[in-house]
């Protein structure tokens, strides 16, 4: 009984130090006595003190997620597809590449590959107006007439493309998180194409996409684990389809001109180069893959094969950083493997989205050139020519190591499409920069809206929460009329009976 009256007074004595104090004025009134007030006052300063550090703790959380330090976070996500070491690896890639990114040397680097692609623009349209004797744009609005709104159907072609690119990664992440989330899914679309568009060699697409998600609440195995699962089916689709179009329409492509059929031989061949890397590369990502023992004995022998050919300088890096792409490919493949719903999804998905981006020459070739069909079989006859003709272009500047393949995407297009079965000499030029704008100048200025939007979004809420903070933070300031109404003698009227 004894024992049991102890435990009984520590608890009272436990929840009267822990029980908050409350400094309402009516409180004081009753409790507090002129005797009292400079211990009030340390309890009060102590108070404060508590209230400052809590919101230098708070203050601390804020900043650690705002530089993603999702490392904490690893160790707790159990829904990854890749091993969480892996995960923790890649993310530490994404955050240097981040802090570059950020840093001015980067963002002006940035600005400048992209003042050059269109100031390289502008000297090639005036280039090509001089050289082909092209007619100024009014005389081709005047010319062209209703024609010209077959750009609304490239506009659309173009919407297509942003549509599916956020349908493959919708599904992914609604597969993988049990959770419908189209608005982040198409942001994190547009995220990918301007990063894709600014730097070079689409270097920076994935990690921006990865770290767009994981401030979204994507939890980082799944936001690590989604651009690679896109890229490799992307990658077999373009493949795929680049392939089949060159075996069956590129020995049908037809010429106007010695000259024009010198730069589509030159073109074909570059063109066809970059197909036999792209097709090696993603033959090599599926065999590594589909197979534990022969992905890893390759992955060792391409290292072997560097370090001999002195192309490889630090082996163990080299090394273990190969491997680790080998253990994300194997782990998205078997994934995938176990969800052959996701797959078809992906594949249907990113088939629309690259024949979409192959179809808007199609629309500006029509607005630009006074092509008509006598059938709708001549008419698929010519779009089937026109794409063909966009995969040239593509493949011979996929490998340029400059955003957007400043340069050779310029001159492939205007050799491809400057045909007179096309858009002619006369009228290439504002063809060229039409489906410059729609493919390429639209996207970076939907990725700097979405920036700006995002900021401005981002900036409120930091603002509203650091209020509520302070809000919730701030004391009750004793003035001279509380110290007066606390030194009044407390006096309670009795009721009548």
């Amino acid at each position: 009984m004894e024992q049991k009256n102890t435990k009984t007074a520590q608890k009272q004595k436990k929840h009267s130090v822990e029980k908050p104090i409350d400094l309402s004025v009516e409180q004081s009134q009753a409790e507090v006595t002129p005797f009292s007030q400079a211990s009030m006052f340390d309890q009060d300063m102590k108070k404060q003190q508590q209230k400052n550090e809590k919101y230098a703790k708070l203050k601390k959380q804020v900043a650690l997620e705002e530089n993603l330090d999702l490392k904490a976070q690893i160790q707790k996500d159990d829904s990854s597809i890749i091993d969480a070491e892996i995960v923790e690896e890649h993310l530490e890639e994404v955050q240097k590449y981040e802090k570059q990114k950020k840093s001015k040397k980067s963002k002006i680097i940035n600005l400048l590959f992209l003042l050059a692609n269109i100031v390289l623009v502008v000297v090639l349209i005036v280039g090509l107006l001089k050289s082909l004797n092209g007619q100024p744009l009014e005389t081709v609005i005047a010319s062209q007439g209703k024609r010209l709104w077959w750009l609304a159907g490239g506009l659309g072609v173009m919407f297509v493309v942003m549509l599916a690119d956020a349908c493959s990664l919708f599904m992914i992440i609604h597969k993988t998180t049990k959770k419908a989330r189209p608005v982040l899914s198409y942001t994190t679309a547009i995220t990918g194409r301007y990063y894709e568009s600014i730097t070079p060699l689409s270097a920076g697409a994935q990690p921006s996409q990865i770290v767009y998600m994981a401030k979204r609440g994507i939890s980082p195995g799944i936001a690590t684990s989604i651009p690679i699962i896109k890229m490799m089916i992307y990658n077999a689709c373009y493949v795929f389809i680049a392939l089949t179009f060159f075996i069956f329409v590129g020995p049908t492509l037809q010429a106007t001109s010695t000259l024009n059929n010198l730069f589509l031989i030159i073109f074909k061949i570059l063109a066809g180069i970059g197909l036999v890397i792209s097709s090696v590369t993603t033959i090599l990502i599926i065999v590594v893959g589909s197979s534990r023992v022969w992905g890893r004995s390759l992955a060792r022998w391409c290292i072997r094969m560097g370090y001999k050919l002195r192309l490889v300088k630090n082996y163990r890096q080299s090394y273990d950083k190969l491997m680790t792409q080998v253990i994300e490919f194997q782990n998205s493949i078997a994934y995938l493997r176990k969800n052959i719903g996701l797959l078809i999804g992906l594949i249907v998905a990113c088939a629309i989205q690259l024949l979409a981006t192959a179809s808007v020459p199609f629309f500006v070739t029509m607005a630009f050139s006074s092509v008509e069909f006598a059938s709708t079989a001549e008419g698929f006859r010519y779009w089937l020519d026109t794409v063909m003709r966009f995969y040239i272009v593509f493949l011979a500047a996929s490998y340029i190591p400059l955003p957007g393949g400043t340069g050779m995407t310029e001159v492939a297009f205007v050799a491809m499409f400057g045909s007179d079965l096309l858009m002619g000499t006369t009228n290439i030029v504002w063809g060229f920069l039409a489906w410059r704008i729609l493919t390429y100048y639209l996207l970076i200025a939907q990725g700097i809206i979405l920036i700006i939007v995002d900021a401005i979004v981002g900036a409120s809420h930091k603002r509203k929460i650091q209020k509520q903070e302070n809000t919730s933070l701030e004391v009750p300031k004793i003035t001279a009329h509380t110290t007066q109404s606390l030194t009044k003698p407390t006096t309670k009227r009795k009721k009548k009976a």
